[in-house]
């Protein structure tokens, strides 16, 4: 977020290089460390053609979603799957909370 727009750039291509290089495919979705973007950077994705993305929810340590939009929170889990959901989990996440977590 705080990067110049240059620096930005720079580490967006380079970034995008190398999962081609170790991947073997070219990828078109952005998403910002930490959910952290500025305007002039979300306007550069765009347009380069690039999908910019966040997340709906992540789940806690508690095995519980931590929603970003609260409408989807206060209609309770049973709403779930009515949602496209976008969930967010890290590599520390315990693999029991993420088990539990997508039996809903």
């Amino acid at each position: 977020k705080k990067l110049s727009l240059s620096e930005f750039s720079c580490n967006v291509k380079e970034s995008f290089r190398i999962i081609e290089d170790v991947c073997g495919v070219k990828t078109g979705y952005f998403r910002p460390p930490f959910g952290q973007i500025n305007l002039l950077q979300a306007v550069w994705l765009l347009a380069h053609g690039l999908v910019l993305f966040l997340w709906s929810c992540g789940v806690s340590e508690s095995g519980k979603f931590d929603f970003i939009n609260p409408e989807i929170s206060e209609k309770g889990e049973k709403s779930l799957a009515k949602h496209r959901l976008i969930i967010l989990l890290h590599d520390y996440t315990p693999l029991n909370i993420i088990k539990e977590s997508m039996e809903i």
